[in-house]
């Protein structure tokens, strides 16, 4: 009778852990370094893990589902959580701590988005806008309308001068952040400039 061995662990096992988040998984996210992966659930909660050894750090609560996440790019520690409480979060992986609420949606915030230079976060809602936020200073820096549907999703150029946001109307539109007011703030400096 053929017998069933279990083999001995080898490196590397760690990195094929399943991490139990105990309700359904709507989004995942792992930073640029893949040291943490953030999930976002169906339970108003979006919890941090250590990559390596599948170990959860941390668990943010919103008050409904969190619908995306979202690592800031170039290997930074910060995080974004977008959820149907109308809300995104922004957390430090590194600490643990959070950093800010960002309120002014007035539907659920279904995606969220780092700018690629500065301390900017794009958010998109139900309520058929895109906001630029300044989550150092805590303040929206502009609303963006022209969707004439609920917003869905935002993603960031690779050069990090512009984004898409997509809508149930059936369009995407491209949003240069030097066309937006207080957009050129998330943009990189110029060699030269001053």
């Amino acid at each position: 009778a053929a017998r069933s061995r279990r083999r001995a662990p080898r490196p590397g096992d760690a990195d094929r852990a399943v991490l139990r988040h105990g309700a359904p998984v709507r989004r995942v996210a792992m930073d640029a370094k893949a040291r943490w992966i953030v999930t976002a659930g169906a339970d108003g909660r979006a919890i941090l893990w250590e990559r390596a050894s599948g170990k959860k750090l941390r668990s943010i609560r919103h008050e409904k589902a969190v619908n995306d996440v979202a690592f800031e790019p170039n290997g930074g520690t910060r995080f974004v959580t977008a959820s149907g409480d109308n809300t995104a979060q922004v957390w430090d992986a590194q600490t643990q701590q959070g950093i800010v609420t960002l309120r002014g949606h007035t539907a659920p915030v279904f995606s969220a988005r780092f700018t690629g230079f500065g301390p900017g976060v794009v958010t998109v809602s139900w309520d058929q806008t895109a906001r630029l936020w300044n989550y150092q200073t805590r303040k929206c820096v502009a609303v963006l309308r022209g969707h004439g549907d609920v917003l869905w999703s935002v993603e960031f150029s690779p050069l990090g001068n512009a984004f898409v946001t997509t809508s149930g109307d059936g369009t995407a539109r491209l949003w240069p952040l030097d066309r937006i007011p207080g957009g050129a703030a998330f943009l990189p400096v110029r060699a030269g400039a001053k």
